[in-house]
């Protein structure tokens, strides 16, 4: 079967989400799985395409299922390239995945849309494209949600993928031509080929903003060190990459398997940047051995610096602000680069309470400092909260979803 895969939102820097421009590492990996199956991939990232000329490029290829990975702000664009699509060939099959579809899989009544999967997409979509194919039912496909007529039906959740048995995600020159992460970084923007790199999928912890539980649940997977190191040789000598972004959620989730990759990422001398906790197991003996395996800019999502506010959507208190600034203070000494990403607009937080974020930044002084604005989305616990207590501003779905960026 030939199957388009597309990445959505456009780079728009100060209006969407995306601030760097990276590899479309999700519809890679789904890729990677289909086209072991003898599957005809092509992918799809849409950078500064209008939707009608990503349309085209699309239909350019005359795919038989187009799969679409979309965070909410860009899923009003996904319904509609889906809908464009479905005009001109009605018998493509569209499948949506990603965030917005596992945390809102009833977006599957819209008739530009066949199915969502819910979860990891790459097993999900190989099974279904195999039963489209042998025109088999595909009711009984885990992960799984299709619209029957008057009911979304959505099946059983699928098993946590091994991502040790899974091949590695498909890698394009096309996609490292322009690719660039914001900010201070080392090699800096202009001399960066950067790739993006798993060690772990998922996050144990349930904060109230994040809807990573939707796709993940609460377990955790890991790949062994080695896996991950001999990718990053595969990077290094056939696309020459310099600066690795690690995609995990909390990079210093376990100390011990952090050191474990430090040993061999030393061997490797090369560059690297992780999203990382600032409330476990992060400490001296850590940051220095990160740093001398090649880490050179953190990204701490403190969210709030106030342990009430912190502790209300599902963070550790216990001194934060305290705690932030000996903890900046170890990263500058070792000379790791920080970014530190700060939510503003908490359902219980105050103008005083927002002024007081200067006297702390002023103490632990990150290198960099990312403000969003708290956003519920659909499909985490600060949603819920937010409808039932009717503070929603922006309820005319779908158009709406675009406001759901954290810049609005």
């Amino acid at each position: 079967m030939k199957i388009a895969l597309v990445e959505l939102g456009l780079w728009n820097p100060g209006k969407y989400a995306r601030h760097s421009a990276l590899e479309p590492i999700a519809i890679e990996y789904v890729g990677s799985t289909a086209k072991s199956k003898g599957h005809n991939v092509r992918l799809f990232q849409q950078r500064t395409e209008s939707n009608e000329e990503l349309t085209n490029k699309i239909l350019d290829f005359e795919p038989d299922l187009v799969g679409f990975s979309a965070m909410t702000y860009a899923f009003p664009d996904g319904l509609e390239i889906a809908g464009r699509i479905k005009q001109k060939n009605p018998d493509v099959y569209t499948v949506f995945g990603g965030y917005h579809a596992s945390s809102t899989p009833e977006i599957v009544q819209y008739d530009s849309i066949d199915f969502t999967v819910i979860g990891e997409g790459e097993n999900a979509l190989v099974e279904l494209v195999q039963k489209l194919e042998n025109n088999e039912e595909v009711s009984n496909i885990k992960g799984l949600s299709y619209f029957n007529g008057s009911e979304v039906i959505s099946n059983q959740l699928r098993e946590r993928i091994d991502l040790d048995n899974q091949p590695w995600p498909i890698r394009e020159e096309r996609f490292f031509k322009n690719t660039l992460i914001t900010g201070i970084t080392d090699p800096p923007i202009g001399k960066q080929k950067i790739a993006q790199i798993s060690y772990s999928r998922g996050c144990p912890f349930h904060c109230k903003y994040c809807a990573s539980p939707n796709v993940y649940g609460s377990a955790v997977k890991w790949r062994k060190a080695e896996n991950v190191t001999a990718e990053i040789k595969y990077l290094k000598d056939n696309f020459n990459v310099n600066l690795l972004y690690f995609t995990d959620l909390t990079f210093n989730l376990n100390k011990e398997r952090v050191f474990e990759l430090n040993d061999l990422l030393k061997e490797e001398k090369i560059n690297w940047i992780a999203m990382a906790s600032p409330d476990i197991n992060i400490d001296y003996d850590l940051l220095r051995e990160m740093k001398e395996a090649g880490c050179t800019r953190l990204m701490y999502g403190i969210e709030s610096v106030h342990d009430r506010i912190a502790e209300s959507v599902g963070r550790k208190g216990n001194h934060r602000a305290k705690r932030l600034e000996e903890l900046f203070r170890i990263n500058d000494e070792l000379g790791i680069i920080t970014r530190a990403f700060l939510m503003i607009g908490n359902l219980n937080e105050t103008k005083e309470d927002i002024k007081g974020y200067l006297d702390t930044l002023k103490k632990i002084l990150p290198d960099e400092i990312r403000i969003g604005i708290t956003t519920p989305l659909p499909g985490t616990a600060l949603f819920e909260e937010a409808k039932r207590h009717k503070l929603l501003i922006y309820t005319k779905f779908p158009e709406d979803w675009r406001r759901y960026s954290t810049r609005e």
